[in-house]
């Protein structure tokens, strides 16, 4: 069974639903005029859009076959052991 996909256009008014409802929350929280825990729901609310964002930038999870970090992407030998680690040239 093939997945629905959803419009882009669909997807950006969520992320804007979510970022505008998150800052509603925090200044509502913010300003006394609704509980306190409003405040952290509207925290949550825009750092999840922030991540999202992000994700959709970078195309997390839209590759079809996995890729290797890429430390593992060439062998290491015994005596190059020392130079193959990662963050290392």
């Amino acid at each position: 069974m093939p997945t629905p996909t959803v419009s882009r256009e669909r997807r950006l008014g969520a992320w804007w639903v979510l970022v505008v409802g998150g800052l509603v929350l925090l200044v509502l929280g913010g300003t006394d005029v609704l509980p306190g825990v409003t405040e952290g729901i509207g925290a949550v609310a825009v750092t999840s859009a922030y991540t999202w964002a992000l994700a959709a930038r970078t195309g997390a999870g839209r590759s079809s076959s996995p890729r290797s970090p890429p430390w593992r992407a060439r062998p290491c030998s015994s005596s190059t052991r020392r130079s193959c680690a990662p963050g290392r040239p």
